[in-house]
């Protein structure tokens, strides 16, 4: 899986389960503060990258994210640990 589909997966997630009521401008650039994700939303957010990709995100990559682009990061990194 590439970066690319990593990012159109996860806007997915974000933009239809997790802020389907709220205007986002979803970009690679993006922070998280940005979306207008608080700290519940970002657990959220973890557990459904985790369910969605059939991944694991440990406490410290998660605590390490700060913007789509470090999000796509984690995500890719934790995708080729399970290949």
């Amino acid at each position: 899986m590439n970066q690319n589909e990593i990012y159109e997966r996860l806007k997915i997630i974000v933009e239809q389960k997790l802020a389907p009521q709220r205007k986002i401008v979803f970009s690679n650039d993006a922070t998280l503060d940005s979306l207008g994700l608080d700290s519940l939303d970002r657990v959220e957010l973890v557990m459904l990258i985790e369910e969605d990709f059939g991944i694991a995100i440990s406490d410290d990559a998660a605590d390490s994210i700060k913007t789509v682009k470090d999000l796509v990061s984690v995500i890719e990194q934790s995708v080729l640990k399970t290949d």
